[in-house]
């Protein structure tokens, strides 16, 4: 029988994806009318600015409907980069930035342009569900390496070396870490250009929350090697802009070329009228950023103080963002089960550890998307089914 489809397609499938189905199956019975407390997306129940907004209103009204240039326009271009030299001390220019539909696509596209097949590329456990599937597309591998939990440096030097091969050409960085929310010290971070300069590896730094940091700040590639580093980001997060697609990569110039020319093929150029409405969120400052990380903590601490108390349940405190894990290894359910159950028991939706892990049986993410009276809904109804597994599992115990 002839094959119908590419090779590359077998590629494309990422296993992680198939514990995001409790996500779709969430928004189904919504749709049903069934009422849920949906903690899955990170997709803020905040709207976008009005003067974001006007932006885009007047510069379709206007006439800003047509083709432009590939990587970006060039306003657009040259606030990122200077807004990212302030970061990060690098002397990057407008032909440093490839704007794109999403740091999604971003990702993507960098790593098209920088793996291969036989190539490796090591990030961080929990990892971002969508890299496995963006790295397999390449032909290289996915590795990683675990993030302590505790306080204190999240990565051991001796964990990054022992995952290191001769093939391993990216370390690929989110932080702060979806789903963890947990920050890279200066340490790490040090350490982590020390590597890549040893190896004379990229270091691919997904910063989409940098932003939406509580107590524990960003800590910038600074000491990188320029010629190394790529430097992922978006509104989506910060700015409450998920649904408008523009994100992009801050990267030297022989990566940001073979980016404009990945992007010649496959995008043909982003809206100009999204372009023009994301220059208004960059100029409009700390402000809405700011408000938006205060919410963000504000609703992590009214949903901790909810789930303080339940048995066999362990929130690991994030230090930004907008999703915290919770451990639930006290019940002796594993994830998949505990989020099966939970949403056929209570209504709320989660997402299973294994989405993000391979030892990811012991905890689930939550969001804190939406508002706080579902948080604090959501918080009372994993109690009561926290006390319910617990009373199921002493029940035997009490019959002997």
């Amino acid at each position: 029988m002839t094959q119908l489809l590419s090779e590359r397609v077998a590629r494309l499938q990422n296993p992680r994806l198939a514990d995001f189905e409790i996500a779709q199956e969430a928004k189904r019975r919504e749709a049903a009318g069934q009422q849920i407390l949906n903690l899955t997306l990170g997709d803020s129940d905040q709207d976008t600015a009005p003067q974001i907004i006007a932006t885009a209103v007047e510069a379709l009204q206007s006439g800003r409907t047509h083709y432009t240039p590939i990587g970006g326009i060039e306003p657009l271009r040259a606030l990122v980069a200077q807004q990212q030299a302030a970061q990060d001390g690098h002397s990057w220019s407008p032909n440093n930035v490839v704007v794109g539909p999403g740091a999604q696509n971003a990702l993507f596209s960098a790593l098209m342009c920088l793996c291969g097949p036989g190539d490796e590329v090591v990030s961080l456990d929990p990892v971002y569900a969508t890299y496995q599937g963006a790295v397999n597309a390449t032909g290289a591998e996915l590795k990683t390496i675990p993030i302590q939990m505790a306080d204190g440096p999240r990565l051991r030097a001796e964990d990054i070396e022992n995952a290191l091969s001769p093939r391993t050409r990216v370390l690929l960085i989110n932080s702060p870490n979806n789903p963890a929310g947990l920050v890279l010290t200066a340490q790490d971070v040090a350490l982590l250009c020390k590597v890549a300069k040893a190896h004379d590896l990229w270091i691919v730094s997904d910063e989409v929350y940098r932003d939406l940091t509580f107590d524990s700040p960003h800590i910038p590639f600074a000491e990188a090697d320029a010629k190394r580093l790529v430097i992922l980001n978006s509104l989506s997060k910060s700015h409450a802009m998920t649904g408008w697609r523009l994100g992009w990569a801050v990267c030297p110039d022989n990566l940001a070329d073979a980016m404009r020319n990945l992007a010649m093929c496959s995008l043909f150029g982003s809206p100009p009228f999204i372009q023009d409405a994301a220059i208004t969120a960059l100029e409009l400052g700390d402000g809405p950023v700011h408000a938006m990380r205060d919410l963000m903590q504000s609703r992590c601490r009214i949903f901790s103080a909810a789930l303080q108390k339940a048995r066999g349940l362990r929130l690991i405190a994030p230090e930004a963002g907008m999703f915290a894990l919770v451990d639930i290894s006290g019940l002796g359910l594993s994830s998949t089960e505990f989020a099966a159950r939970l949403l056929d028991e209570e209504s709320v939706a989660v997402i299973p550890g294994t989405a993000f892990s391979d030892n990811g049986h012991s905890y689930i993410r939550v969001s804190f998307s939406e508002g706080e009276e579902t948080l604090q809904a959501a918080a009372a109804a994993i109690r009561n089914f926290s006390e319910r597994c617990l009373a199921a599992s002493a029940a035997p115990e009490l019959e002997q």
